[in-house]
């Protein structure tokens, strides 16, 4: 086998203009797979477009000699058996097995593309394949999608060319790809030089104009005479040469053109082979074409295109691939045709007049055509179509002047926005953006239709929760399938009744295809799943059904949502374009001291942002970043539960409001970690207010310090949490009115059991505390001198686990001191001083007590210092060097004083990650656990020591109260599970959810 696992292959049997249009994802794989050689396998006929394209090697398939074989196999005029049939076949085909592949892309949609992927040597990414019992199946979502979408012409959103990049995969971004493009050969190019002069074509006399009259089929070929009178025109106009081109078949259409144009005319069809084709479109200034392949090869070597689409012809699809191209379209009611029904009258063509041909033939000609393109002719019963690319980079195409909405259109932005998310999540990790949509139905249509969004409401938003309840059903039937599937004779019956159920439900799911066509594309890429379901294994099975009704639930949910949130801003925007064209740059020129409830002009600005909250299934939530503990942990617990997180980040961000309001239209509260963002003077508080936008704080440090200086009330719209319940009281002080207790947890993607990779059987990770403890000290005036005060209260403090606060105060009494002139700071730095140093005393007597047991120690380098003797190991990096170290062992935990009741997050990393815990008895821990089965717990040092003890001499009773500590963590005390505690209060505030949320919390 020739260079295995170093070539990729390409495989593109079709004609020229789709061999074309494979061009960028040639790019791209070039990008993912740099070093390799690329192979494409192309129709013997179309070798010389295959030569232009950036590809090592060329292999030819005669397709017409493989289609023949087999319709003469499979029609019954084979004279052998079909095993013979088969080796000939193979025989035909066996000089194309020479190499092995890394990966395989078949960009052709036929059986015979099939068999041949499927025969050569590698795994097929993307494209039609076999299984090995013969089975067509479709790999990649993007080929799925464009199944789908061939079924549902009228709602596929995307360019081929697009569609065929996506199958490239691991692609966030296409802004910046390469175009269409094709080498023409220096000697072409020489050639034509030397028939310009033989043709008397001379250069800058008038422009270049090519026009090709033919069209694969007479329903998308717009008539010779019209092509004449436009070529006619623009030679009288502009004195431009028209050169016709087209096949030898097509020379007759080409000749009627040019006997109307007269003199400027010169009849070049019949006469190129393809590359000098290209050599001629590659002079020319302008070509004016049905939708042909000659249209793919002028955009390939960079000559705009002014295309006439007409027939079966969808220029979403197939339209000229690049910028500034006009796409001229007949506007009426049946086009474009169904592929399956025979015109009987063309009268489309008619729509469309030479006059208005030439007229924006001269626009194009004389630069005109660009963003705010506006016709100087009457467009009447006409679609003019400008092309471009948007803001991620993909084509698209916009009308020069606003079209009428229908719901059709509505969708297909929608399915465009909702496809860019589901199939490139790294393009969208936070989520379909309904303004995206919003604000191309606006550059489309204008205003929107007083009654569009009731109207669709009415008629097919009921049949999309239909089809997700179905969903649900599936989802719940195929989920006790898959746990039935380990005892197949036991559960043979049971088995039996889920099978019926599930034929049942998905024939109930088809026939909803048939009559809802607004969700036709959800149901076809469910029906696709599903035919591409594992050939064995009911586990395997099972778990692919659970896995498809899992995505036509999202689709359906995601759909319904984005249409009713793109409708209500497309609402908002057309009553406000000029103030929303300009609003981001408001937004950025307000400074929150000018945020004054009597500004109206500000109000209404605010106004035009706010949106309801809470009222859907998926939210969309911005959580406050600054890289601080557990931001990363509770922002992706959002997302694992289905959710859209907008991470803003906070600290050295000028753009922080311009940012805050544009990502506020599209969420439904925001979340932030210690108070974070939130001001002395409540001014975020109130900008929030104004647009009505819940905020969550959820304090796992010392809320004191953060809220000292404190001076406005909170709004109502405050839901703040703590992990340590003796500050509770502390923060309604504060005019906080919902405070509720939130104990950490662990990441269950992070934590997870592995190979140990630590040292030492016996572990303490943990701060010092040197370095803080003496911070502390100097900021409450210490001063290194002997105090018996906060000696008696960190002593205080040790023997009973009591608040700082309180030791400090109960304290004073005991030595007779008076405390009530302190301030608040000064008594807070105080109380933090003794819980720091409290916390250093309890670790170093840890240390002392087991380093008998070999103990290691991980965490700062003051432990040098501190414990000299010990085995030490440096820090680890939170949170991904933990795991490692947490993976087996025996650990210590030394809860910090600053946290009289609450629980550190390594009460729930440890087990999770399967090491043993042996953790000091806080009262939180008898809330969280059943102590006696789940936990190994100390109060003193000297206790600590004894558990050590008794955990080696019985090492697999602790390992079974790891397991039990682990199984109710995954229970109970991941993130996910506090994610969905905010979640839930939220939701009791505002409102129920449109539809009932599914889902597990891992």
């Amino acid at each position: 086998m020739i260079g295995a696992n170093k070539n990729i292959a390409v495989i593109n049997l079709t004609r020229m203009g789709d061999l074309l249009m494979t061009g960028p994802l040639i790019d791209r794989l070039r990008q993912i797979y740099p070093g390799r050689s690329i192979h494409l396998y192309a129709v013997t006929g179309y070798m010389p477009i295959a030569e232009g394209m950036d590809v090592d090697r060329i292999v030819p398939v005669d397709f017409n000699m493989l289609a023949t074989l087999s319709i003469r196999a499979t029609t019954g005029n084979f004279n052998h058996s079909l095993l013979e049939f088969f080796q000939e076949f193979r025989k035909t085909l066996q000089p194309l097995f020479e190499y092995e592949y890394e990966a395989i892309f078949n960009v052709s949609f036929t059986d015979i593309s099939s068999l041949l992927s499927f025969m050569l040597r590698g795994p097929v990414k993307s494209g039609l394949h076999l299984d090995f019992e013969g089975y067509r199946l479709v790999a990649g979502t993007w080929a799925r999608f464009f199944f789908a979408g061939n079924l549902n012409r009228e709602l596929n959103p995307f360019h081929l060319v697009d569609v065929l990049v996506g199958a490239s995969g691991e692609l966030s971004s296409r802004t910046g790809l390469s175009r269409m493009k094709y080498a023409v050969p220096e000697s072409v190019r020489l050639a034509i030089r030397e028939k310009e002069t033989e043709f008397g074509l001379r250069r800058g006399n008038g422009p270049r104009i090519v026009i090709q009259c033919g069209a694969s089929t007479e329903d998308k070929r717009w008539e010779a005479e019209y092509f004449g009178q436009t070529g006619r025109l623009l030679a009288e106009q502009l004195n431009a040469n028209i050169l016709l081109v087209g096949t030898e078949k097509e020379k007759h259409l080409a000749e009627t053109a040019a006997k109307i144009i007269g003199a400027n005319a010169t009849v070049l069809a019949g006469k190129t082979n393809l590359p000098q084709l290209s050599g001629w479109l590659e002079t020319a200034d302008l070509l004016i074409t049905n939708d042909t392949g000659t249209m793919h090869l002028a955009q390939s070597v960079g000559t705009p295109c002014l295309v006439i689409t007409l027939g079966t012809a969808l220029s979403d699809e197939t339209g000229p691939y690049g910028e500034n191209n006009l796409v001229i379209e007949p506007d009426i009611n049946c086009f474009p045709c169904n592929f399956r029904v025979k015109c009987p009258h063309f009268n489309c063509h008619k729509q469309i007049t030479p006059e208005a041909v030439s007229s924006f033939a001269k626009d194009m000609l004389e630069g005109k055509v660009q963003e705010g393109y506006t016709p100087s002719i009457n467009t009447s019963g006409m679609t003019v179509w400008r092309t471009q690319f948007d803001r991620d980079g993909w084509w698209r195409k916009l009308p020069v002047s606003p079209v009428p909405a229908d719901k059709h259109r509505i969708t297909r932005e929608v399915f465009r926005e909702l496809c860019k998310t589901t199939f490139e999540p790294d393009l969208r990790p936070n989520g379909a953006l309904a303004e995206h949509v919003a604000e191309m139905l606006l550059r489309m249509h204008g205003s929107p239709p007083a009654d569009i969004l009731d109207r669709i409401l009415e008629q097919d938003l009921p049949a999309a929760l239909e089809l997700a309840r179905l969903a649900v059903t599936g989802k719940e039937l195929s989920s006790t399938l898959g746990n039935l599937s380990g005892d197949i004779n036991g559960n043979i019956e049971q088995i039996k009744t889920l099978g019926r159920k599930l034929a049942e439900l998905d024939d109930t799911i088809d026939s909803l295809a048939i009559v809802q066509e607004l969700w036709r594309p959800v149901m076809m890429m469910f029906q696709f799943g599903r035919s591409n379901f594992p050939s064995e294994g009911l586990n395997l099975q099972a778990k692919a059904a659970f896995e498809n009704y899992t995505n036509l639930e999202q689709w359906t949910r995601g759909a319904v949502e984005l249409i009713t949130d793109s409708i209500r801003l497309w609402k908002k925007l057309a009553q406000q374009p000029n103030q929303h064209a300009e609003s981001i740059s408001q937004y950025n020129k307000v400074k929150t001291p000018m945020l004054d409830n009597q500004n109206s002009t500000e109000q209404k600005a605010f106004s035009s942002i706010i949106r309801p909250r809470m009222k859907t299934e998926k939210l969309g939530i911005i959580i406050l970043e600054s890289g601080y503990f557990i931001q990363r942990e509770i922002s992706d617990a959002f997302k694992r539960l289905g959710h859209s997180v907008i991470e803003l980040q906070f600290e050295d961000n000028p753009q922080f409001i311009t940012q805050l309001l544009e990502a506020s239209m599209r969420s439904d509260f925001l979340l932030t970690i210690n108070h974070l963002g939130f001001d002395q003077h409540g001014e975020l508080s109130s900008l929030l207010a104004k647009i009505n936008l819940p905020h969550v704080s959820w304090f796992v440090d010392r809320p004191g310090f953060i809220l000292l200086d404190y001076e406005a009330a909170p709004n109502e719209m405050s839901f703040i949490y703590s992990w340590e319940r003796s500050t509770i009281g502390e923060i309604r002080s504060y005019g906080f009115e919902r405070v509720d207790f939130l104990p950490l947890a662990t990441d269950p993607t992070r934590f997870t059991p592995g190979p140990d990779r630590g040292i030492g059987d016996v572990r303490l990770i943990a701060n010092s505390m040197l370095r803080a403890s003496a911070e502390w000290r100097d900021k409450a005036g210490l001063n290194g001198t002997r105090d018996t005060l906060f000696e008696r209260a960190v002593a205080l403090q040790r023997s009973g686990r009591i608040e700082a606060k309180a030791a400090v105060e109960t304290s004073a009494v005991a030595e007779g001191l008076d405390i009530s002139s302190w301030s608040p700071r000064h008594l807070l730095n105080y109380a933090s001083a003794v819980a720091l140093t409290a916390t250093r005393e309890l670790r170093h007597d840890l240390v002392t007590e087991c380093n008998k047991f070999d103990l290691h120690l991980y965490g700062d380098d003051e432990w040098l210092r501190a414990a000299p003797g010990v085995a030490f190991h440096g820090y680890v990096e939170y949170p991904d060097g933990l795991p490692d170290v947490y993976r087996g062992g025996i650990h210590l935990n030394a809860t910090s004083f600053q946290m009289p009741t609450a629980v550190n997050q390594r009460v729930f990393d440890i087990p999770a990650c399967g090491g043993i815990l042996v953790t000091d008895d806080q009262e939180d821990l008898h809330d969280l656990f059943d102590v006696e089965s789940e936990c190994i717990l100390y109060q003193e040092a000297e206790e600590a020591a004894m558990q050590i003890e008794t955990v080696l001499r019985h090492r697999t009773l602790a390992e079974k109260i790891v397991v039990q500590a682990a199984k109710r963590i995954q229970k109970q005390h991941t993130y996910n599970h506090r994610a969905i505690q905010i979640i839930k209060a939220l939701r009791e505030e505002f409102g129920k959810v449109m539809v009932q949320a599914e889902g597990g919390l891992r």
